[in-house]
């Protein structure tokens, strides 16, 4: 059903532990994790984070952005202000 023995074997574990999954493979994971209500964070919301802590600067991100999608990754966007920060809830 899914394509990365990875993201399938963190699907099966996040599943019954209620943790978050953290991938950016959203193809192999986002259905799932609509299905089964699993909590999922990728890049983009990792730098949501840290520029909303002070930690990185959008240009910062819009460099990182470009270092990914120079290297052949793919993201959403190809700048940071093409970009829309989801509220992620996040239970302690």
């Amino acid at each position: 059903m899914f394509k990365g023995d990875g993201e399938s074997a963190c699907l099966a574990v996040v599943r019954y532990s209620k943790d978050i999954l953290a991938s950016s493979n959203l193809k192999d994971i986002a259905n799932y994790c609509r299905m089964h209500q699993i909590t999922y964070l990728t890049t983009m919301d990792f730098l949501c984070q840290a520029v909303k802590n002070g930690q990185l600067s959008e240009t910062e991100c819009d460099n990182f952005i470009q270092q990914v999608l120079k290297n052949g990754s793919r993201l959403p966007v190809n700048s940071w202000k093409e970009f829309e920060c989801r509220k992620v809830d996040i239970q302690d």
